[in-house]
């Protein structure tokens, strides 16, 4: 058993997030699961982990050193962690570019995450220390669906949390996507509309107007290139630029399937016959979108070092490969 002493500095924070802290390598659902059984208590009752600490409380750990120490940073030695690509670093801020297939950050399943990968290359590197790992978990700043690659900001310090996440609150950076949409989007478009959430399917509908539970979105639309058709697929195809305004969940997806150019690819609002010759041709399984380039603004709000910068992520080889196809048919 292990019995830690709440600090000033950790009060008023979740009980969960102070378990995260203390083995940064454990998934949410093992600590759930020990607070449901008691394995893990406060003050001697059972919690939930949404608990808010304070000072002096007691948080009980009635598990083996062995277990505490494989979800401690020290594992990080022996675990694999996937590569990251770093796009932009400073002492205080992270942008790597997300690959397709992984989540932002763990869920509930437990499955690995970015964020896991990103603490092990900060750990790897010496940037944290397990020390510094009770105090501050570097964490994302946005986050991508698990299909969508690209650009992903993180906190490497609980200032340069707060920094960025209060930039993108305030809407300081220009987050550009680019997918390839099915048929020719005709012109650049300033586009607004509303969005409600289908939670039953787990999808987002578009309305023409505000409704009961539906909010607005705002998006700007800019094609970039056009593709002809061939004899098999007459539509033709646009790279589109994709401004986000506003941040609703599926958005950008949902939108351009609701303007009839769906992303190549996507399972949930694309064209089932163009998905499954995508599939059949190149094996591709989700959506081409991938969040391209963050545009910081010349803002004294702005962090040092990434005032008036921008930052842009590579296309993933697919993308890149279909796009060159495209362009000799």
């Amino acid at each position: 058993m292990v019995t830690l002493i709440v600090e000033e500095k950790d009060s008023g924070q979740r009980l969960d997030q102070y378990l995260r802290r203390y083995m940064p390598l454990a998934p949410d659902s093992f600590f759930y699961k020990m607070l449901r059984k008691k394995n893990i208590t406060r003050n001697g009752s059972r919690a939930d982990g949404s608990e808010k600490l304070a000072a002096g409380d007691e948080i009980r750990l009635f598990l083996s050193e062995e277990t505490i120490g494989k979800f401690r940073s020290r594992a990080a030695q022996h675990l694999s962690f996937r590569p990251v690509e770093i796009l932009f670093e400073n002492d205080s801020v992270l942008a790597v570019n997300k690959p397709a297939g992984i989540l932002t950050q763990r869920d509930r399943s437990g499955i690995s995450a970015l964020s896991d990968d990103v603490l092990g290359c900060l750990l790897r590197s010496g940037t944290v220390t397990e020390e510094s790992l009770l105090h501050y978990r570097p964490s994302p700043a946005n986050r991508l669906d698990r299909n969508t690659s690209g650009i992903v900001l993180f906190g490497k310090t609980l200032a340069g949390q707060r920094d960025i996440s209060e930039v993108i609150r305030r809407r300081l950076v220009r987050k550009h996507y680019v997918t390839l949409a099915v048929g020719h989007f005709p012109k650049k478009k300033e586009d607004r509309a509303w969005l409600a959430k289908d939670t039953r399917n787990n999808r987002s509908v578009i309305t023409a107007s505000p409704g009961e539970g539906a909010e607005e979105i705002r998006t700007v639309f800019t094609p970039l290139r056009y593709f002809n058709g061939n004899d098999i697929f007459r539509k033709g195809w646009t790279l589109l630029d994709v401004e986000l305004l506003t941040g609703k969940p599926h958005q950008i997806r949902a939108r351009i399937s609701d303007l009839g150019y769906p992303a190549a690819g996507d399972p949930k609002y694309g064209d089932p016959a163009v998905n499954l010759m995508l599939r059949d041709r190149y094996g591709l399984r989700f959506q081409l979108l991938h969040a391209y380039k963050a545009a910081f603004r010349d803002d004294g709000a702005v962090p040092e070092g990434l005032r008036g910068k921008t930052v842009e992520a590579p296309f993933p080889p697919l993308f890149e490969r279909i796009l060159k196809d495209l362009d000799n048919d």
